[in-house]
C-alpha cells in the first residue's frame, strides 16, 4: 500500500483537509507534517500528525531527524505550497518522491522576482524544490503547464479538487433568470488583484439596469485599496453601490451570494476559485478575466464561463446559458472526486 506524507502550514484549508483524509476509511496511510507546533490540539490518532518545533533553528536537529524518518518512510511527498524547501536541498534524495500541490501565487512571485523577505537562500531552495517535483496535484492545469514553463521542469499534471474548499453542492442550484434590474457581485476581496475600478467604470454605462452592485472588502489586508474602492464605487452608483466589510459564518454569506445574479472577477491571475466554484453551484452567471489560467482550465472542462469583455460590450441583461455546470461541478468537485484523485497519486 502506498504511503503518503503531506507537508504544510496548518492553515483554514489544510486542517479541514487533515480531518478529513484521517477519518475517511478509504484513504489510509496518509500522514502529515506541519511545520509548526503552535495549534489547538484536534485529537488526532497516534502516529498520523508530526509537528516541526518552532523556531525551527533552536530545534533544528530534532527537526532534521523528524523530517527525513517521515520521507524516509514515506513512498510519496506531498508539499502544500512551497513549503520546506530548505530541507529538501539538505536532503535532495526526497525529492524524487515529491508532488507539489501548486497555490498559483508562488508562480507569479518567481515571474515578477518579488523578493522573499528571508532572503536569497529560502529562494533558491524553493526553486530548487519545486524544480525537482515529478508531479503537479492542481485542478488548474494551466497552473502546472506554467510552472514546467517558469522552472524549466517536466512536473506530470494530475487532476485534483485538492482541498475541500473547491468541494460544491449543487443542491441550491438554480440557474440565473435574468431580468430588467440587475445584481451584480464584484470582485472578492480589497486585495488590487480584483480590479475593482476597471470593472466599476465599464458597468457605469449599463447603471439603469443595475439594481445593485455589491463589493465584499472583508477579506485581505489592503486598507488604502479599500477605501478607494469605497470611494470609487459610491461616486459612481450612489445608493446602489454595497459593501460586506465584516466577516460573515459561511451560511450566512452564502446566502448573500444566492441573492445576487451576474458576477464580475478581473482578477489578473488565478484566484477567487473557492468562491467561483461556489457561485457557479448556485447557478449564478460569472465572468472574469480570459487571460487567466483557471479560466482556460474551466472552459476546457466545458464550464459555462464568460469573459467579461462580453459584459462590457453587451452589458449584464443577457441571458447565459448554465445549465450544464451543476453535471460538471459534480463530477469535477465532488469528495468522490477528491477521494479519488487522491487514491490514484502514484509516483
Amino acid at each position: 500500500m502506498t504511503k503518503y506524507l503531506h507537508i504544510a502550514h496548518p492553515d483554514n484549508f489544510i486542517l479541514p483537509l487533515c480531518d478529513f483524509i484521517i477519518k475517511s476509511k478509504e484513504l489510509e496511510d496518509h500522514k502529515f507534517l506541519f511545520f509548526s507546533n503552535q495549534i489547538e490540539d484536534r485529537n488526532y490518532p497516534l502516529n498520523s500528525v508530526f509537528y516541526i518545533s518552532s523556531p525551527i533553528r533552536k530545534n533544528l536537529i530534532n527537526n532534521l531527524i523528524l523530517f527525513y524518518r517521515l520521507c524516509n518512510f514515506s513512498d510519496v511527498i506531498i508539499i502544500h505550497g512551497p513549503t520546506a524547501a530548505i530541507f529538501f536541498k539538505i536532503f535532495p534524495r526526497f525529492t524524487k518522491k515529491l508532488v507539489w500541490i501548486i497555490y498559483g501565487h508562488e508562480l507569479y512571485s518567481m515571474i515578477h522576482g518579488i523578493k522573499v523577505k528571508r532572503g536569497i537562500l529560502i529562494r533558491d531552495s524553493t526553486k530548487f524544490t519545486l524544480k525537482r517535483a515529478k508531479k503537479h496535484l492542481t485542478h488548474i492545469e494551466g497552473d502546472s503547464i506554467l510552472a514546467n514553463k517558469i522552472l524549466e521542469s517536466k512536473a506530470v499534471f494530475h487532476y485534483s479538487p485538492i482541498y475541500l474548499s473547491n468541494v460544491v453542492n449543487t443542491d441550491a442550484f438554480a440557474p440565473t433568470k435574468i431580468e430588467k434590474k440587475i445584481k451584480i457581485l464584484v470582485g472578492n476581496s480589497n486585495s488590487p488583484n480584483n480590479d475593482h475600478h476597471t470593472i466599476f467604470n465599464e458597468l457605469k454605462k449599463f447603471e439603469n439596469n443595475i439594481e445593485y452592485i455589491l463589493s465584499p472588502l472583508s477579506y485581505g489586508n489592503d486598507l488604502v485599496y479599500k477605501e478607494t474602492v469605497k470611494k470609487t464605487g459610491s461616486y459612481l452608483f450612489g445608493d446602489k453601490f454595497k459593501t460586506i466589510e465584516n466577516f460573515m459564518p459561511i451560511n450566512e454569506y452564502n446566502k448573500v451570494l444566492s441573492d445576487v445574479d451576474i458576477v464580475v472577477f478581473n482578477h489578473w491571475r488565478q484566484e477567487a476559485m473557492g468562491v467561483t466554484l461556489t457561485l457557479l453551484s448556485l447557478g449564478k452567471i460569472v465572468y472574469v478575466n480570459p487571460n487567466t489560467t483557471s479560466y482556460k482550465s474551466l472552459k476546457d472542462r466545458g464550464f459555462k464561463i464568460f469573459d467579461n469583455n462580453l459584459l462590457f460590450l453587451n452589458g449584464p441583461t443577457i441571458q447565459r446559458d448554465v445549465l450544464d455546470n451543476k453535471s460538471l461541478l459534480e463530477k469535477y468537485y465532488s469528495k468522490e472526486m477528491l477521494i479519488a484523485s487522491l487514491k490514484s497519486l502514484k509516483i
